[in-house]
């Protein structure tokens, strides 16, 4: 099992780094007014004030911090996304916490459209399940599950069933690169 924490642990160290690309879909998100927890896949993870639930193109609900959602993304004056027919579909391995807050699919629609920016990224294939303890609680992954990486202090967990369908790998990075 690999053990990250988002404060201590250089990213960049871990091996089967790529260049990746998210793909430009719409989705939907909204900013918080206040701290909250969700139950995302990876667990259930606490949203601080400011920051961005977003809902994924399975359905997934995951959170954002305001400095990354706003570079990776950008409003868009449209009524529909890529993901409103996926709303509330998503069936979660981890159990829910009772303090996580619940989304109706009416909620989630009223929330902004939001379009992902061209740009590139570097991701890094786990080798094995891996837990990353960041400021938002404890995020699980398994074995061929991404990390990606936004800066030296800021990482998360993409499931690679996820990953799949909403990133392309441009190239592998060499250990000289």
């Amino acid at each position: 099992m690999l053990y990250l924490h988002m404060l201590k642990d250089d990213p960049y160290m871990l091996e089967n780094k790529y260049v990746i690309v998210k793909r430009t879909i719409k989705l939907r998100a909204f900013k918080t007014n206040e701290e909250i927890k969700i139950l995302t896949i990876e667990g259930n993870l606490k949203v601080p004030k400011g920051h961005y639930v977003v809902v994924g193109i399975f359905g997934e609900i995951y959170p954002s911090a305001p400095e990354h959602f706003e570079r990776k993304h950008y409003s868009v004056d449209d009524k529909d996304s890529h993901i409103d027919s996926v709303i509330g579909t998503y069936k979660y391995k981890h159990e829910k916490d009772p303090d996580c807050v619940e989304f109706s699919k009416e909620d989630i629609l009223g929330w902004n459209v939001y379009k992902v920016r061209y740009m590139e990224l570097i991701g890094a294939e786990a080798q094995e399940d891996l837990i990353i303890d960041s400021y938002m609680g404890k995020q699980h992954g398994k074995k061929g599950d991404f990390i990606i990486i936004n800066n030296k202090n800021y990482f998360y967990i993409c499931n690679r069933h996820v990953f799949n369908h909403t990133y392309d790998i441009m190239k592998k990075i060499k250990k000289s690169d």
